[in-house]
């Protein structure tokens, strides 16, 4: 809900203007991501669409994707959700 509502969803707003503002391409994008903390396993589909601005990103990231996310350190499992299966 926080990120649905109130200065969430202010803050997902301006994540956004921001990723408009770097390059698309891979490498920039994957270098962006690197420089951060892994994101939760959940946000699978966000870490795709920043390195893949382009994908349609409506279906649910398939299992082989989010393990190559995972390992490239770009996702972690989430520790409330558990392992990813």
């Amino acid at each position: 809900m926080g990120w649905r509502m109130g200065s969430g969803e202010d803050w997902m707003g301006l994540w956004h203007v921001f990723l408009e503002s770097i390059p698309t391409n891979y490498e920039s994008r994957l270098s962006y991501l690197k420089r951060h903390r892994p994101a939760p396993i959940c946000w699978a589909n966000s870490v795709l669409g920043v390195l893949h601005p382009d994908t349609n990103r409506e279906d649910d990231v398939p299992k082989a994707v989010v393990e190559q996310l995972l390992s490239q350190g770009l996702l972690a499992v989430d520790a409330m959700l558990g392992e990813y299966g």
